[in-house]
């Protein structure tokens, strides 16, 4: 009577409990859950992408039937995801303009216009706030004075650019013509050339000369115009161009030609070192020592190493030199590091050696950097690419107009890049002598 009803017979014996794995196994199939993701990352993702539904399924998932669906919903996981299309980075998709008649009038104001004129849009005038050069509307240069209108020629160095002035030339006529701007191109054979050659433009009637390479092409073709008419501009091709960054000219070359069509005439002053012209500075010490240096080893090992290889030699081997200086009849002597009478901001491919300096303010900006050390040297050559170098002590700032320099022997003295022999030097400034095309 004690015995209970459960152990009569074996065929009535109930069921052993489950383990553990199958109960979990059913906690699974009632939906997920913590339980759920726990036995998931136990059994790895190699057991769930077994159980993962086939793709003939997922229509059968997506839609449960009665009674059994919320179960195979939650055990295969799946739900439908929407279809995402990315657009392509980058693109935006732009409004349809409206259709817009015709306008004849626009057409018949280009014919009274004449050839080599343009009408401004309206489109434009809003974007710019001004007219183009030598539009019918301009308020700007005249169309006597435009870049477009008259006759202009490109003096070139072949050698600038690393030796791609060639072919930058090529280029440089079809960034002309395909704004328009008819202009003739010429080759200079050999350095002195581009003097001549600007001479005989200006006496043929030429009214813009482009000196197409570095600062000693800008100074070769401005001895060419000093006394004439004709305006410099500038296509730069060089290392440095240290005085197309004076006048503002845009450092990428695509920009140049927009850049000449809507520059402004404008007269600066020139220098002038024993009788020869120079457009951004002159000096004496360091670096025309550095310049001979760089100009030695770029002719032997090439332009990149050879400029590197010659201006850490320049700035080792070199000392500073006893010199007497006069700067408008003030009188500074002894041992200098360097002296530089500048007439632009910047030199020695971007050096802001004069940051106040102005290229119409009738005077040369004189820097004359006393006897120092090699570091102190050094540091003031890294002071020099900020501007900040001028402290009144080591490296004084004056402003003269006559510059008398006495060495005890002949010294390399540079001019707009150019290394010559001399040993006394005679700078004086002659005001408001070129004509240019500037910002």
């Amino acid at each position: 009577m004690g015995v209970p009803a459960a152990s009569f017979g074996d065929d009535a014996a109930a069921p052993a409990p489950p383990s553990d794995r199958r109960r979990r196994r059913k906690r699974v199939r009632r939906g997920p859950g913590p339980a759920a993701s726990t036995a998931r990352r136990r059994r790895g993702p190699r057991r769930r992408a077994q159980q993962a539904p086939p793709r003939s399924r997922r229509a059968h998932a997506a839609k449960p039937s009665e009674g059994r669906g919320r179960a195979v919903q939650s055990v295969r996981g799946y739900r439908r995801r929407p279809v995402v299309r990315h657009r392509a980075p980058g693109r935006r998709r732009q409004r349809r303009r409206p259709f817009e008649p015709p306008q004849p009038d626009r057409y018949a104001d280009l014919r009274e216009a004449g050839p080599g004129r343009t009408i401004a849009s309206p489109a434009l005038r809003r974007r710019t706030g001004r007219d183009p050069p030598g539009s019918r509307t301009s308020r700007g240069v005249s169309a006597a004075n435009s870049f477009a209108d008259d006759r202009a020629l490109a003096i070139v160095n072949p050698a600038a650019g690393g030796g791609a002035g060639e072919r930058i030339a090529r280029r440089m006529a079809a960034d002309f013509k395909a704004q328009g701007v008819r202009i003739d191109i010429v080759r200079t054979p050999a350095r002195e050339e581009a003097a001549r050659l600007a001479r005989e433009a200006a006496a043929d009637g030429y009214r813009f000369i482009v000196a197409a390479g570095g600062d000693g092409t800008a100074n070769e073709v401005a001895n060419g115009l000093v006394g004439s008419e004709a305006v410099l501009a500038l296509y730069p091709l060089g290392s440095g161009n240290d005085f197309a960054r004076a006048l503002g000219y845009p450092r990428r070359r695509r920009d140049l030609v927009r850049f000449l069509r809507t520059a402004q005439r404008r007269s600066i002053d020139l220098g002038e070192l024993n009788g020869r012209v120079f457009v951004n500075a002159a000096g004496v010490g360091i670096d025309a020592h550095v310049a001979a240096r760089v100009t030695a080893t770029t002719r032997i090992v090439g332009s990149t190493f050879g400029y590197l290889a010659g201006a850490l030699v320049g700035i080792a081997t070199y000392r500073p030199q006893a010199m007497r200086v006069l700067v408008d009849g003030e009188l500074a002597s002894g041992r200098f590091l360097a002296v530089v009478a500048a007439n632009g901001t910047h030199f020695g491919s971007g050096m802001h050696v004069a940051p106040q300096a102005s290229l119409d303010d009738g005077q040369l900006d004189v820097i004359l950097a006393g006897d120092m050390g090699m570091w102190s040297s050094l540091i003031a050559l890294a002071k020099i690419y900020r501007g900040t170098h001028i402290d009144g002590k080591k490296i004084v700032l004056k402003r003269a107009r006559v510059i008398e320099i006495e060495l005890e022997r002949p010294l390399p003295a540079e001019l707009d890049g150019e290394v010559m022999r001399v040993q006394r030097l005679s700078i004086r400034v002659r005001p408001h002598a070129l004509s240019v095309l500037a910002r």
